[in-house]
């Protein structure tokens, strides 16, 4: 197994992980409502639950496009997964 082929396959694992990562906090901003009593949802990072899960949406898709990009082995393809991860941090 070369080097390259072993980068190319933890390339692919930490894509699918971040988008399993994205789906999961889709769910999670959706189903973080208020408990008894509570004015507010447990947890709070965003001003607009409805921005959050867009954002979410967004870049699982982007990041979709990316893993079936690095698949491919399309040569842009960690270059648009690197822009795509600053622009959502």
């Amino acid at each position: 197994m070369s080097i390259q082929n072993l980068t190319h396959k933890i390339l692919l694992v930490l894509t699918a992980l971040t988008i399993i990562g994205e789906i999961a906090s889709i769910f999670l901003w959706t189903t973080n409502h208020p408990v008894a009593g509570e004015p507010y949802a447990r947890f709070s990072l965003a001003v607009n639950y409805t921005i959050a899960v867009a954002d979410a949406a967004l870049f699982s898709v982007l990041n979709l496009i990316a893993l079936i990009w690095i698949v491919r082995r399309k040569k842009i393809s960690p270059l648009f997964l690197i822009g795509i991860s600053v622009i959502n941090r």
